[in-house]
């Protein structure tokens, strides 16, 4: 049973299966998609909460404010680095959000790189206030748990964020998110939370929440125990059998503009759709 699933391919498949097709072949080529400035500033300020909390966690810190700014701007340098050298124009790079007087060029490189700094202190503000603690598991801090878990007729990858202990002693499982809208959706959490059950042996955890780095704090506890695991064996099943059948249809609608694979879809009169016309992932 290969390990390939996540969840990020579950709602690409339920988005839109020519996207997934179209990705897992342009990774398979070693090749990229647009680069996202929204994806590069999500990826780096996860990274350096990371970095922070295992820092902060692992003994006193003199300066917690400062340690926090070093984080983002040291993590910020690594993405923007790794984002150019797959992408030296980045002129050619997906920016998300309108200009407005406070953001004239819109969500750019120079906006992402100051907000980061600020959503960091925030998050730093946090973790000294909120009196939320990573759990201790038997590995270490629950801090980007790496996690293969069964689900169906798939093993599904899973990289948790964190969970937390809250003051009030509820163990609550918390995926952080850059984006302006909180999710209406909490499969993501309820499917960590299995996948964690499972990896303890434990029951799966009732709580969840997204912790917004807009807002700089957790949404409320979010009741997860009426999504089953039942449920998501069904839906990963689902996805295990489209894929080994080569099922993948195209989706055209408001998400194309932001789309990473725009260029080689051919339901959108991509340029380069030719390059990949017929060809089905391996499995």
């Amino acid at each position: 049973m290969p390990t390939t699933l996540s969840y990020s391919q579950l709602t690409s498949a339920r988005a839109c299966g020519e996207r997934l097709r179209l990705t897992r072949l342009l990774r398979e080529d070693n090749a990229s998609e647009r680069q996202a400035v929204y994806l590069i500033g999500g990826h780096a300020f996860h990274a350096a909460t990371e970095r922070f909390d295992k820092t902060y966690f692992s003994g006193p810190v003199e300066n917690p404010f400062m340690l926090g700014t070093d984080c983002w701007w040291t993590e910020w340098a690594q993405a923007l680095t790794e984002a150019r050298d797959a992408e030296p124009d980045e002129s050619k790079w997906i920016v998300a959000g309108k200009p407005t007087k406070a953001k004239p060029n819109a969500e750019d490189v120079a906006w992402w790189g100051d907000a980061g700094e600020n959503w960091m202190d925030a998050y730093v503000e946090w973790r000294e206030l909120g009196g939320w603690q990573p759990f201790e598991a038997p590995g270490g801090l629950a801090i980007e748990m790496d996690i293969n878990a069964t689900f169906g007729e798939a093993l599904v990858r899973n990289i948790l964020d964190r969970a937390e202990v809250t003051p009030a002693g509820e163990l609550v499982i918390v995926d952080i998110k850059t984006g302006s809208k909180t999710p209406d959706d909490p499969t993501q959490l309820a499917q960590y939370a299995h996948a964690f059950g499972q990896v303890m042996d434990i029951d799966a955890p009732r709580w969840g929440s997204y912790y917004m780095a807009r807002k700089g704090a957790p949404t409320p506890l979010i009741d997860l125990s009426s999504i089953t695991k039942e449920f998501l064996d069904g839906e990963y099943t689902t996805l295990h059998r489209m894929r080994a059948s080569g099922l993948f249809l195209a989706n055209p609608g408001w998400g194309c503009g932001h789309c990473g694979v725009r260029d080689f879809c051919a339901a959108k009169g991509g340029k380069r759709a030719n390059e990949y016309a017929g060809r089905i992932p391996d499995y």
